[in-house]
């Protein structure tokens, strides 16, 4: 989600980025859902649930890369 650059994204895209099929996404998507990290966003669109949560795992992710 962080690497799309939007605050609202679509399952689909997600699935894109990661290049899985929609199935996969489906399952860790509900699990997420279930977990309170995302939150439902529309048809089709999630975005997380807590606020500045993105930017804290864009932070993680250029620390994995250092």
């Amino acid at each position: 989600m962080v690497k799309a650059n939007s605050t609202k994204v679509r399952s689909q895209t997600i699935g894109e980025i990661m290049h899985k099929s929609a199935n996969y996404i489906a399952v860790y998507r509900r699990k997420l859902i279930d977990d309170q990290v995302i939150k439902p966003n529309g048809y089709g669109y999630v975005s997380f649930l807590l606020p500045y949560f993105d930017k804290f795992v864009e932070q993680q992710m250029i620390l994995e890369d250092l």
